[in-house]
C-alpha cells in the first residue's frame, strides 16, 4: 500500500515522463521542433520532481521550492518560445537544464 505524499508524487512523475514522451515523440512526427522541445523539459523535470518525493518529509519543503522555481524558469522558456523570443528562450532553457542537473547535485549533497 502507497502513502499519500507516494501516490502523489508517482502521479507528478507519471505525468512528466508519459506528457514529455507524447509531446517530445508528436513533435517530431508533426515536424514541431518546439513541441519536441518542451516534451524533453517535462521529461527532464521528472527527475526533481521525483527526487522531491524521496526525501523525509522535514526535508522535503526546500525541494519542493526548487522544484517549483525549476518549473516556473521552465514555463518561462517556453512562453518565451511561444512569443519568439528564442534569445530569452535559450537563456531560460539553458538555466533550467543547469537547475536540472544541479538538483541532483544538490539532493545528493543534501541527502547525508
Amino acid at each position: 500500500m502507497l502513502s499519500r505524499d507516494e501516490r502523489i508524487g508517482a502521479v507528478l512523475v507519471g505525468t512528466c515522463v508519459f506528457g514529455g514522451l507524447a509531446l517530445g515523440v508528436g513533435g517530431l512526427v508533426a515536424g514541431s521542433s518546439a513541441a519536441a522541445v518542451v516534451g524533453m523539459g517535462l521529461l527532464a523535470l521528472a527527475l526533481p520532481v521525483g527526487g522531491t518525493f524521496t526525501r523525509p518529509p522535514r526535508r522535503r519543503r526546500m525541494a519542493a521550492l526548487y522544484t517549483a522555481g525549476l518549473t516556473l524558469v521552465g514555463t518561462g522558456a517556453v512562453v518565451a518560445l511561444a512569443l519568439g523570443r528564442d534569445d530569452a528562450a535559450g537563456t531560460l532553457g539553458v538555466a533550467f537544464a543547469l537547475g536540472v542537473v544541479g538538483f541532483t547535485w544538490l539532493a545528493n549533497l543534501f541527502t547525508r
